[in-house]
């Protein structure tokens, strides 16, 4: 048999809009409120094609639907009260929804409809709510808009636009159907609502008093009875709504999924959309579920979110879309990593990112995808068609998709890969559009080294100093670094190309300082044909050509230095050596920014409280940094603390470069020893 499968969706709002009102807030006089104005109001209802437009804005697809809500409120909805309340530049407040006195009005026309009112000459920030029971001790507001008008100088008009945004009312489901089981197969079944993003149950729900009670959203139906024989029987009833099931105004994702004793043997799926105050009573027919594996999506495309590279500090965002297959409860990514450089990448090992809660027993490779590292937005639920990740910059990826159910994936054993051509690109995005081409960015930081960049031949733009950063995306060719024109005396105005000086020294090339000791700069002439994020510096004039060698010490034991960051407090560290598991390779990876909102990373070296080995204790500890700037080595030797167990400093001005890091202290024997470690500052 086949299976068919669909979601069931939960919606409830619109974006607000405020309309201009007849005095805009610019250069707006005080006003003392010593006059009252007249003020109209008109008010626009929400628009009349209101499931049409929530069900083509979350399924697209013709082949789609959606659970939508029964009777959407109108402003001619019988039984509403207005409620208009607001708070003026000079401090007065209208009374709020339920306080003596509150403004309640009336609206007149037939749309735009309209009141008048008489407010202080003040700016007034104002709000209309419409109420369901408002004479009751819990009214539901189920409409708002919203508008600010300046009275100070004239009489005015304003325009409020009436919509669900932002409002949670809770309101009640109940859903009915038939179920095509011609064969009998099926024994018992269950329904619920879940987070449209988790996959989590929605168990709980907020009152209008502020109070949590349970949404009765999980509905197990033990057994069912057939009516005929196989393979003639006939559809079964299926009820979900008693107990009464309650959920505040958003959208969900209403699943059932079918049992053949405790094996599964389909699943229903679709969008549920909840509207504030409003009971939502839906008959969605016959379905046919039944041993359907999920038809595989098509078309994924990936594309560069312009502008995105370090935004959360070394990432960059992907937007991924697709066209939707059919009977799947969700979709599922396979994200490859590859190393290497030139032509040559070696893939990695796979990670697959779906939801664990659409598994009997999920895969122990499985990550949830909405709470995995490489979440940016989006969701991979039914009814979603793209999403974005967060990537790693300086890291080659590519991505493949497939469908998923409860009776397992579509295709069963090859995902469907990424094209490169066609689609509608998003707004702010470029396709990866070439054949071969990975999913990557990465970046090439220009260390200035004290000198003054002119881009583009612009001499009268204010030069740049400290770094530049380009960024590219690997295509398994070669970068070329940014080219320098020769500096004459002075700049004409009608210059072209780019320039950097140091004063009237010029610049002479670019360097790359090797990772780790001893430092022999070399100068950096050909094109880059690396994935990696690239540092490289500007040399000028007669550069130098050398190399710095450590201090040769008697070893000491790693594990008794700690090394940790956090801000400046130094109140709340990480502690990233040792590490869990142990890192043989002495390298520790530290961002430059860390906290919120970020500020310079705090880096604390320091003793092991317990000596490991017990006999091994150190003293007086001195720390050295050894910092790449130009084609040269910079020495620093940190300050420690006055009992002479740590050092702390801070990642300040450095840009992102790996930083060596000798420790020395004293044993019992009165010993200089050392250890160096690697730190990957990003």
């Amino acid at each position: 048999m086949r299976l068919k499968h669909r979601y069931v969706a939960v919606l409830a709002v619109f974006t607000l809009f405020i309309a201009g009102c007849s005095h805009n807030l610019v250069g707006r006089m005080a006003g003392d409120g010593s006059a009252e104005s007249t003020v109209t109001f008109s008010v626009t209802d929400i628009p009349p094609q209101y499931e049409e437009m929530i069900k083509e804005a979350r399924n697209p697809s013709p082949t789609s639907r959606s659970i939508l809500p029964t009777n959407s409120v109108t402003l001619t909805t019988s039984g509403l009260t207005f409620v208009l309340t607001g708070k003026s530049n000079s401090g007065e407040e209208l009374p709020k929804a339920g306080a003596p006195g509150v403004i309640t009005v009336t609206l007149s026309g037939s749309g735009p409809y309209t009141f008048t009112k008489p407010l202080g000459a003040y700016v007034w920030d104002l709000t209309l709510t419409a109420y369901k029971d408002y004479a009751t001790p819990t009214p539901k507001p189920v409409l708002v808009g919203y508008c600010t008008i300046d009275l100070t100088t004239t009489n005015g008009t304003a325009t409020f636009k009436m919509s669900t945004k932002g409002l949670t009312t809770p309101g009640t489901v109940k859903v009915k159907g038939k179920v095509v089981d011609t064969d009998g197969l099926c024994t018992k079944y269950e329904i619920g609502i879940y987070n449209a993003y988790s996959g989590k149950l929605i168990e709980k729900y907020k009152k209008l008093d502020g109070y949590e009670d349970s949404t009765n959203a999980k509905l197990i139906v033990p057994s069912v009875t057939h009516s005929g024989s196989a393979p003639s029987c006939t559809p079964f009833d299926f009820t979900y709504g008693t107990p009464t099931v309650t959920l505040n105004a958003g959208v969900y994702t209403y699943t059932m999924i079918f049992y053949k004793d405790d094996t599964v043997i389909g699943s229903w799926s679709d969008v549920i959309i909840v509207d504030p105050g409003c009971d939502l009573d839906r008959d969605i027919g016959e379905i046919d579920p039944l041993n359907k594996k999920p038809e595989a999506p098509a078309h994924l495309r990936a594309y560069l979110v312009k502008g995105s590279e370090d935004t959360e500090g070394r990432y960059f965002y992907t937007k991924l879309t697709w066209d939707p297959g059919k009977y799947e409860t969700n979709y599922e990514l396979q994200v490859t990593p590859y190393t290497g450089s030139g032509p040559t990448l070696t893939a990695g090992s796979p990670v697959i990112y779906g939801f664990k809660s659409t598994y009997t027993t999920p895969p122990s490779d499985l990550q949830d995808f909405v709470t995995s590292d490489i979440y940016h937005a989006g969701n991979l639920i039914y009814g979603n068609t793209e999403c974005t990740l967060k990537l790693e910059l300086g890291k080659v990826y590519d991505v493949e998709i497939r469908a998923h159910n409860f009776l397992g994936e579509a295709p069963a054993t090859t995902w469907v890969a990424r094209e490169t051509s066609g689609g509608t690109t998003p707004p702010d995005c470029e396709l990866y559009d070439t054949a071969g081409q990975h999913i990557s960015r990465f970046r090439i930081t220009y260390n200035l080294n004290g000198g003054e960049l002119i881009l583009n031949g612009q001499p009268t733009a204010k030069p740049m100093q400290g770094t530049y950063s380009t960024y590219h995306s690997y295509k398994g060719g070669t970068e070329a670094l940014m080219t320098i024109a020769a500096t004459p005396p002075s700049l004409p105005p009608t210059a072209t190309g780019n320039y950097l000086t140091r004063g009237t020294v010029p610049f002479t090339g670019w360097g790359k300082i090797p990772n780790a000791p001893p430092y022999n700069p070399t100068p950096f002439t050909t094109p880059y044909d690396g994935s990696e994020n690239l540092i490289v510096t500007a040399s000028y004039g007669h550069s130098f050509t050398g190399s710095v060698d450590l201090e040769t010490l008697a070893d000491m034991d790693k594990d008794n230095i700690v090394i940790e960051y956090g801000d400046q407090t130094l109140a709340s560290l990480t502690q990233i050596h040792p590490a869990t598991p142990p890192n043989a390779s002495y390298n520790v990876a530290i961002p430059k920014k860390t906290g919120s909102p970020l500020q310079n990373t705090w880096v604390k070296v320091s003793f092991a409280s317990t000596a490991i080995p017990g006999w091994e204790e150190y003293s007086n500890m001195q720390c050295t940094l050894y910092l790449g700037n130009g084609l040269y080595i910079n020495k620093q030797d940190l300050s420690s603390a006055a009992d002479g167990k740590s050092c702390v400093f801070s990642t300040q001005e450095y840009i992102p470069q790996k930083i060596t890091l000798q420790v020395k202290a004293k044993n019992k024997a009165n010993q200089t020893v050392g250890k160096t470690f690697f730190i990957n500052l990003y």
